[in-house]
């Protein structure tokens, strides 16, 4: 499978689990999950500041983010990529998984780009 049919296919793996996910009416809380969650880290450099609040994807902070299924099932690949948040930026990521568990985690919404510099 070449790196596009891989690429494409985990896209397409991504939505059917947001979908999944976001279909689920009765939510089982994430809490039973932080022994097996390993916290992210925020990406290492933005080209803009901390100043702004993050983005809540959930209605309120106590709600989960949508982001959170599909990263406790997403395969680390270390294949790095860069991702664009309206509140944060432009940011590095490890992997696609590093990226959906910054989402998760911190409650971005972050979402891939071809480059980590606006205009390339």
């Amino acid at each position: 499978m070449d790196p596009k049919e891989r690429m494409n296919s985990t896209l397409l793996l991504v939505g059917v689990l947001l979908l999944s996910f976001v279909s689920y009416s009765e939510q089982e809380s994430i809490e039973s999950l932080d022994d097996v969650l390993v916290y992210p880290m925020e990406p290492a450099s933005s080209r803009r500041s901390f100043s702004g609040p993050p983005v809540f994807v959930p209605r309120n902070a106590n709600e989960p983010s949508p982001w959170c299924a599909v990263s406790v099932v997403c395969q680390r690949s270390l294949n790095p990529i860069c991702g664009y948040d309206e509140i944060f930026g432009y940011g590095k990521f490890d992997d696609i998984c590093h990226m959906l568990k910054v989402n998760c985690f911190w409650k971005f919404n972050f979402a891939l780009v071809p480059s980590c510099r606006p205009g390339t």
